[in-house]
């Protein structure tokens, strides 16, 4: 069997690590729009889609898994505080404004 190089090896994993990241995110913000109508019973809310939300924002406030929401921003290259504080504003953006497509991005 042929050994793969160190840097395929660091790129797949990179790339997942991004896949994983873009899941969880809209998962998170995928759902801001249910949340600003606030869920109500019989309102046609997908309890599933509110499930994977709860879910994501575990494994964004640190929560165990086979790959960590802090491995996948080592992978990444980011700041994992950073990248979380940027993930929750653009889903609280998303709520106050839910046909927002894009957030301005604020750099200090």
């Amino acid at each position: 069997m042929e050994k793969l190089e160190d840097e395929v090896v660091a790129g797949g994993w990179r790339c997942m690590c991004v896949g994983i990241m873009l899941h969880a995110v809209q998962q998170i913000e995928s759902t801001s729009k249910i949340l600003r109508y606030h869920y109500r019973e019989g309102s046609g809310v997908d309890k599933t889609q509110l499930q994977n939300r709860a879910t994501a924002m575990k494994w964004l406030d640190g929560g165990v898994g086979l790959v960590t929401f802090e491995d996948c921003c080592e992978a990444m290259g980011v700041l994992p505080q950073k990248a979380r504080e940027k993930i929750l504003a653009r889903a609280h953006e998303r709520r106050r404004n839910p046909d927002l497509t894009r957030v301005r991005e604020t750099w200090s």
